[in-house]
C-alpha cells in the first residue's frame, strides 16, 4: 500500500504545471584525478618513492633509566659481603708436617665516592672499608678478624694538581718472611704533586711510605720511604 501510494504522488507531481519538469544535473566529483605513479628509473628516486608510500614512524624519545641517572650523580655508595670456603693442606706454611684445614671467610664491605671519581680528572675522594671474619673448622685458636681501609682524594688547580693514596691492613695470614701466619698492620701512604710547566711540559714530586708491623712471636717494623721527581715533555 505504501509503495502504491508514492508511486500516485509522483504522478501528480508531474502533471502540475507549477512544478518545473528540468531534468537534474549530473553529480560530478568535485575531487582532483589521482596523480599517476612514476616508475623511478634511479636508486635515489626509488627510495624517496619507498618512503613516501612508507613512511617511517617518528622515533620515540627513551626515558632515562635508573642505570643512566645513577651515572650522572657526582656520588656513589655502595654495599658489598663476600662468602667463601677454602681448603688450605698447609695452613702454617711449614716446610714439613704440614697441617691443613678449611677455611670460611664472610667479609662485607662499603664504598663511597664524591666528584670526578669516574673520570679522575678533577677533583674527586674515594673511601673503601672492608671487614673480614676469618673461621677454621678445626685450629680454632686461628680464627681472626680482618680489616682493610682506603682512602683516595685529589685536588685539581688550574696548573697544580695534588694526589694522596692511603691504604691501611690489619691481616692474620701466613707471610713468607715471618715463614708463619702471624698477625700485622701495613700502612702505605702516597703522595703526588704535578705542575703544569706548559701546555706540553710538566713536573711531578712523588714521596712513598711504607710501615709494616709484625707480631706474635716474629715482632719486626718495617719503614721504607721514596722520593721521586720528574720533569716530562711531548713534542708536537
Amino acid at each position: 500500500m505504501l509503495l502504491v501510494s508514492l508511486g500516485i504522488l509522483g504522478s501528480a507531481r508531474a502533471q502540475d504545471p507549477s512544478v518545473s519538469t528540468l531534468p537534474a544535473a549530473p553529480v560530478t566529483d568535485q575531487s582532483p584525478p589521482p596523480v599517476p605513479i612514476v616508475p623511478p628509473t634511479t636508486p635515489e628516486e626509488a627510495a624517496q618513492l619507498s618512503q613516501q608510500l612508507y613512511p617511517e614512524p617518528p622515533e620515540s624519545t627513551p626515558e632515562p633509566s635508573a642505570e643512566t641517572n645513577s651515572e650522572q650523580r657526582p656520588w656513589k655508595f655502595t654495599l658489598s659481603a663476600k662468602l667463601g670456603a677454602t681448603y688450605d693442606s698447609n695452613i702454617f706454611i711449614a716446610p714439613d708436617h704440614a697441617k691443613g684445614d678449611f677455611i670460611y671467610s664472610l667479609s662485607p664491605g662499603l664504598t663511597f665516592a664524591y666528584g670526578d671519581f669516574r673520570l679522575r680528572e678533577e677533583n674527586f675522594i674515594i673511601l673503601n672499608y672492608d671487614l673480614g671474619i676469618i673461621r677454621f673448622a678445626h685450629y680454632t685458636g686461628e680464627d681472626a678478624i680482618e680489616q682493610q681501609a682506603s682512602l683516595g682524594a685529589q685536588m685539581h688547580f688550574a696548573r697544580l694538581t695534588l694526589g694522596l693514596t692511603f691504604r691501611f691492613q690489619d691481616l692474620s695470614g701466613p707471610d713468607v718472611d715471618a715463614g708463619d701466619r702471624t698477625r700485622r698492620r701495613l700502612y702505605e701512604t702516597a703522595l703526588l704533586n704535578r705542575y703544569e710547566l706548559s701546555d706540553k711540559t710538566y713536573a711531578e714530586l712523588n714521596f712513598q711510605n711504607n710501615v709494616n708491623n709484625y707480631e706474635r712471636g716474629w715482632t719486626r717494623s718495617n719503614r721504607s720511604c721514596a722520593f721521586g721527581g720528574t720533569i716530562s715533555g711531548r713534542l708536537s
